[in-house]
């Protein structure tokens, strides 16, 4: 059973991102940009207030079926045509969450327990124009339950992969809420990267410091050993 404390702050998301479409588009009225702008900033900071215990984060994960848990397990919360939540359970032994997108899509991320690595990427141009896209290299956060939650955008930090790196307080999983918006829908799904390798050894050799945050990403499959689990809240 979901806490108040989160039932409010996904309450708020709904709204917040209701605004995206009503009651004009956001490319449509500046005005419009604005406000949603300032919500987003709002629930965010919404967000960054939920924890562990408030949310009764440690008694979900432990109610989680035998059969369920794999190295990384989504606790659904909810999902509609406005957006989706989902808190993510990582243990170690996994390889993560890979490089993936979100077409179109906010996102929040706020880690609850333990610590993860977040790598974020932001594409240079449209994504759907070539497998191979170029893009900006972030830089990595190590995030805990005292970070702030980082926002994703249509245009930034689209492209990510987050990896477990601890737990904490004798618990060896860390966890984080994800909330997204739009859902996905059955004809758009993620898109999964890969680095390009060549192009980082071409930088290596020339020694080229002011781009090594540059490169090119590789569209490619879903790794074969990402292996996941779903339970409903």
């Amino acid at each position: 059973m979901a806490s108040s404390a989160l039932k409010n702050v996904i309450a708020k998301a709904h709204q917040v991102f209701k605004l995206k479409t009503n009651p004009a588009p956001l490319s449509a009225d500046p005005n419009h940009i604005e406000k949603f702008s300032s919500e987003l900033q709002s629930l965010s900071e919404a967000v960054s207030t939920l924890n562990a215990d408030n949310i009764n984060l440690h008694e979900i994960v432990e109610s989680i079926p035998s059969h369920h848990r794999q190295p990384i397990t989504f606790i659904h919360i909810c999902e509609n045509p406005v957006m989706c939540a989902v808190i993510i359970v990582m243990k170690p032994g996994g390889s993560g969450i890979p490089l993936h997108d979100h077409p179109g899509m906010y996102g929040l991320i706020k880690v609850l327990h333990g610590h993860l690595r977040v790598r974020t990427y932001t594409a240079i141009r449209d994504m759907n124009q070539s497998p191979k896209v170029p893009a900006v290299r972030n830089p990595d956060m190590v995030l805990s339950n005292i970070s702030d939650t980082q926002i994703l955008s249509p245009v930034s930090r689209n492209i990510h992969q987050i990896e477990y790196v601890s737990g904490e307080g004798g618990k060896e999983y860390a966890a984080f809420l994800d909330i997204l918006s739009p859902p996905y829908q059955d004809d758009v799904g993620c898109h999964y990267y890969k680095t390009d390798e060549s192009e980082s050894d071409y930088r290596k050799l020339h020694k080229d410091v002011t781009n090594l945050s540059k490169c090119n990403l590789l569209e490619t499959d879903c790794p074969k050993d990402y292996c996941t689990s779903s339970v409903y809240l």
